[in-house]
């Protein structure tokens, strides 16, 4: 249940949530068929494995997390009426991170040929360390809602989330080693 804004009607959401490692060199799907790619085998495997970033072309990616959130309608028909009229919002949300360190001292922790750059980035100092962050949000209030009060709402939250997950990793992270 969401805080009501007026003039609206009270909002609440049902959604599960899901996280997955999503790492290059783990490949989950070996498994499955592969079909042909239009671009060469080694440009295609490293758009896919390494995005790239207009700001830093000159990284490592080291280690790779999605989280995901959609909404459901499970049981929906069960939930009982009250005497306040509420709205089910839908909403379905990715949260991509990814470590990365400078592509120059990839090469001075690995050696060259070295097979695996992660094991070997495990004695990197955490400030050497940075974080890229994807974060995307689809949003269905489920009814009316004023734009100018959506934009304002998001212009305002998303700053605020950024900071507080920005914050939250940095309090549980302090002094403890990189887990890869």
């Amino acid at each position: 249940v969401y805080k009501r804004v007026w003039p609206t009607t009270q909002r609440d959401s049902l959604f599960w949530s899901h996280i997955r490692q999503v790492n290059a060199h783990s490949d989950l799907c070996s498994d499955l068929p592969r079909h042909p790619s239009l671009l060469p085998a080694d440009e295609h495997s490293q758009a896919v494995s390494k995005p790239s970033i207009s700001s830093d072309t000159n990284v490592v990616a080291l280690d790779s997390w999605m989280v995901v959130n959609m909404s459901t309608n499970y049981l929906a028909d069960k939930v009982t009426c009250t005497s306040t009229p509420m709205i089910r919002l839908g909403l379905d949300v990715v949260l991509y991170c990814q470590t990365v360190i400078g592509s120059e001292l990839a090469k001075s922790v690995a050696p060259t040929g070295h097979p695996d750059v992660v094991a070997a980035a495990a004695t990197v100092p955490r400030d050497q360390l940075r974080t890229r962050l994807v974060y995307m949000a689809n949003i269905n209030p489920g009814g009316w809602v004023p734009a100018a009060g959506l934009r304002t709402l998001a212009r305002r939250e998303y700053p605020r989330f950024l900071r507080r997950f920005s914050a939250y990793v940095q309090e549980q992270t302090r002094d403890k080693t990189p887990l890869f």
